[in-house]
């Protein structure tokens, strides 16, 4: 497919499509967005996975690769329309229970904690920045590891950073700058965010 040819790319997406109703029956099943409407969106993530996929890279599946573009295509989905309708729609009676109460499809997605959905969301963007801190160099995952509290790391600031580091604070701002940059090019790359967003 990377030399060009067009058949071989419509093999391993038909082939592939597996991935897609995977992840939508899986992780999705509690919202109240039609299948077929996720699947379409999965698809889309499915077809960047394809295209953009690196052979080269090591200790990379396609299979897992594949199935974070589509999981993130369809979460970027979730938000846009939920940005879009202001939460509407899950303001639709499902049911009227037997005392004559309606259920609505916000209270099937709500636990003690508040939203079930929400919290997918922050939990699937907080796992996937784990692990593209787990992949940067060591100075620049021990500085990221310090300034957020990772791994149950005290927070620190960037001047009690330096201290510990035995560098400059000015030097520290540059190299958190700097790998921010990196972690939000990732996540841009990922379809987690978008660059209109990062810039706000």
């Amino acid at each position: 497919m990377k030399t060009g040819d067009v058949e071989a790319r419509k093999n391993i997406i038909e082939k592939n499509i597996a991935i897609v109703m995977s992840v939508v029956f899986k992780n999705f099943s509690n919202t109240n967005y039609e299948k077929k409407e996720l699947v379409s969106i999965g698809l889309v993530g499915l077809l960047k996975a394809v295209d953009n996929y690196d052979v080269t890279k090591p200790n990379t599946n396609f299979y897992s690769y594949a199935t974070i573009c589509i999981k993130n295509e369809i979460l970027m989905f979730i938000r846009r329309e939920k940005k879009r309708n202001n939460d509407i729609s899950i303001e639709n009676v499902m049911y009227t229970n037997d005392e004559g109460d309606e259920i609505k499809i916000a209270d099937t997605l709500k636990d003690d904690d508040g939203n079930l959905l929400d919290s997918y969301i922050n939990l699937e963007t907080n796992n996937l920045i784990r692990e593209i801190v787990s992949k940067l160099n060591e100075r620049e995952r021990e500085i990221i590891t310090f300034y957020f509290g990772f791994d149950n790391k005290p927070r620190l600031n960037q001047q009690e950073i330096a201290s510990r580091l035995g560098v400059t604070q000015s030097h520290i701002s540059r190299l958190i700058s700097k790998t921010l940059q990196k972690i939000k090019t990732e996540l841009i790359n990922q379809s987690v965010v978008d660059d209109i967003n990062l810039k706000k």
